[in-house]
């Protein structure tokens, strides 16, 4: 029918406007969003290129070569034999140099604990140590070892060496390394937590024994009371002995084993030189 025709055809001709509507609209976003996004993009690769370009010309430029070495915290460590160490990477570019392998170089030093190492525009390396605490005279056998807080052994002393007024870790009946190593690192963690907490308690302390199944007790200077205490305390046991050590020491004339290790009561008992 004539009517009918003429509003399909009307009907064909709204939908297809529609259609060329919709994709106008859609192509005209997608021109704005190229429009938008293309300049930031050439910024940004622009930039990058240049960077790279910059960077590689920074790395061979000799005015970044390496001729002076800064050195901080080494009290223990000798300077000179660090600077002797790093004096290999005079010469390379500041930039180019390999600063792990710098730390490892200087972390072969056995006082060094950590390393850090800092490039210095325009050709300065500065390479900041920070050093194990000495906390403590290990005697194992017929040789006295510098140990630190740790557990690290540091350095070997001569007998009698005036440098390190510490307590000693008595291991001299003790023959093997791994549960020697064992014992010094208890020994370590109560003495630190002693000296970090009550530092005029550490300053008294003369010796450190450690049983083989690793209970830890103290010799006190001018004291033959052996204190037993637990391995993480942190001096409040022993201010607690210092309380009622006249009173120890009256009954007990030639010495005792006083635990510490209860909250509530000290236990004294003869001393048999055994914990």
């Amino acid at each position: 029918m004539p009517g009918t025709a003429k509003s399909e055809s009307s009907m064909y001709l709204r939908s297809t406007q529609r259609h060329n509507v919709k994709r106008l609209t859609t192509k005209a976003r997608l021109l704005r969003v190229v429009r938008f996004v293309l300049p930031k993009f050439l910024f940004i690769a622009i930039v990058i290129i240049l960077g790279n370009f910059i960077w590689n010309e920074i790395r061979e430029e000799q005015v970044f070569t390496i001729t002076k070495v800064e050195l901080s915290g080494c009290k223990y460590t000798n300077p000179k034999t660090v600077a002797r160490q790093v004096s290999k990477f005079k010469g390379e570019n500041l930039f180019k140099t390999d600063i792990d392998l710098i730390n490892e170089t200087v972390k072969r030093n056995p006082w060094v604990r950590t390393v850090k190492t800092v490039r210095k525009i325009p050709n300065t390396l500065s390479i900041q140590v920070v050093e194990h605490m000495p906390i403590a005279i290990a005697n194992f056998g017929s040789t006295f070892y510098l140990i630190a807080n740790d557990g690290a052994i540091v350095d070997i002393l001569t007998k009698g060496d005036p440098s390190f007024s510490l307590p000693i870790v008595n291991l001299s009946s003790e023959s093997d390394n791994k549960i020697a190593r064992q014992k010094i690192a208890a020994a370590g963690l109560l003495l630190e937590n002693i000296r970090d907490k009550h530092p005029e308690i550490f300053n008294v302390i003369s010796e450190v024994l450690v049983s083989d199944d690793m209970q830890v007790a103290l010799l006190l200077n001018n004291d033959k009371n052996l204190l037993i205490v637990n391995e993480k305390d942190n001096g409040a046991a022993i201010m607690k002995y210092l309380g009622i050590f006249q009173e120890i020491k009256k009954n007990n004339p030639e010495g005792a084993i006083v635990d510490l290790r209860f909250n509530k009561q000290v236990v004294v008992k003869p001393d048999s030189r055994k914990i």
